[in-house]
């Protein structure tokens, strides 16, 4: 397996963090930044749609250009912007760049937004990766908590071992009225029922009890 070299990874985090538009990074799954992301992976972050143009201006001074996204041909509905793909030009990885915490439905695998209240309290606060002494600001536990979640369960349909570690490192920072509160706002009344799944460490079970859940 071919490794990107962490050089390019942190100078890259590094420029965004000094003169970047405002961002987050929506993952570090396993720790795989700096000095264990594949060649041709990419790193997700989130940035607000007011600072796209900033963004477009910004990632060729710091070495990006521009790529078709390979979900560029995909429904986004409720106001949601297609993701961006940004190449780095001298090293095989790419920055995917969202405008919004946003999940695939259900139904035709659109792309939805989850609620605004989630999208402003991504902003309001931040929580911090720490990669090889960079603080790169992320979401903070609850936002990245759900958006987590849901990207396993209506984006991957499966939850794999390493969001599995992180979202359980997460419960043990958030106390379970906070956990509610926002997985209300996705789950509605599904949320008492996967929290007691989770909290007993049956993620199998999770996908098959939330198509099969019935009282909305």
């Amino acid at each position: 397996m071919n490794l990107i070299p962490a050089s390019h990874i942190l100078t890259f985090c590094s420029a965004m963090v000094d003169s970047g538009p405002p961002f987050r990074l929506l993952r570090n799954i396993d720790n795989e930044l700096p000095d264990r992301l594949s060649s041709g992976k990419d790193i997700d972050i989130l940035v607000r749609w007011q600072d796209s143009e900033k963004l477009e201006k910004w990632m060729p001074q710091a070495g990006f250009h521009r790529t078709p996204h390979p979900f560029q041909n995909e429904k986004f509905l409720y106001g949601v912007h297609p993701f961006r793909f940004y190449r780095n030009n001298n090293a095989p990885f790419i920055i995917d760049c969202h405008f919004e915490l946003a999940c695939r439905s259900l139904n035709k695998g659109e792309w939805i937004p989850l609620d605004q209240t989630i999208q402003s309290q991504a902003w309001t606060s931040c929580g911090y990766h720490l990669v090889d002494g960079l603080h790169i600001p992320g979401l903070n536990p609850v936002c990245e908590w759900i958006h987590l979640l849901t990207r396993c369960v209506f984006d991957k349909r499966r939850f794999e071992k390493g969001y599995i570690r992180r979202i359980d490192h997460l419960m043990a920072r958030l106390n379970e009225t906070e956990m509610l509160e926002i997985s209300r706002l996705v789950f509605f009344k599904f949320s008492m029922s996967l929290l007691a799944l989770l909290q007993t460490g049956r993620y199998t079970e999770i996908i098959r009890e939330h198509l099969h859940f019935t009282d909305y």
